[in-house]
Parts: structure tokens; sequence; C-alpha cells
């Protein structure tokens, strides 16, 4: 899907606050409410829940397995993201915005 500039920038905020506090706690225990601690509860069979009870999901993207809350984390319809990225960046003065005049003669 694609994001808008506010969306972007709050996953690298996060994605920064995620490394700078793994980097911070290398020796110690991550935080509890980390979902990295439920990685291996999917073994033990049943519902996974996060600390604030909300049901955990894996799924496999890219080949990769990982832990989603879906009640929290919402995939936007390729069609509506990708139509309100496209009015962004086209712009109030933009060409592909004008109306074409018919050809005469």
């Amino acid at each position: 899907t694609m994001l808008t500039s506010q969306e972007r920038d709050i996953i690298v905020a996060k994605v920064k606050f995620v490394v700078e506090t793994a980097v911070t706690h290398m020796e110690d225990e991550l935080p509890e409410d980390w979902m990295f601690h439920r990685r291996w509860d999917k073994r033990k069979g049943g519902g996974v829940k996060d600390v604030e009870g909300r049901a955990v999901k894996w799924i496999t993207s890219a080949g990769r397995s990982t832990a989603i809350c879906p009640s929290i984390q919402k995939l936007k319809p390729r069609k509506q993201a990708a139509a309100k990225s496209a009015r962004k960046a086209q712009g109030p003065g933009d060409a592909s915005q004008k109306k074409k005049r018919p050809k005469t003669g």
C-alpha cells in the first residue's frame, strides 16, 4: 500500500525508537510490552494476546514470519491509498489537472 508522508514519518520515528531502545537494552531484558516476547508463544497453541489483551496473529511477508495485532494494525485498501497519494503528488498546478480544449478546424 501507499503511505502518506505523515504515516511515513510516524513509521520512521517508531523504527528509530525501537532501534535505540534495543541498543540501550543490549545486555538487559527488552521492555515487557514489546511483541518480541510473544514470538515463542505461538508454539504453545491457543490464542496469543499482547499485554493489552489484544489478539496476536502471525503472517508471512516476503518469506519472513511476523507477529501483528490486527485490531490496531489496519491494512488500507490499495486503491484508496494510491488515489490519495496521486492527488497529493499532482498538486493544484499540475498540467494533468487542467481541462483540455477540444481541437477545432
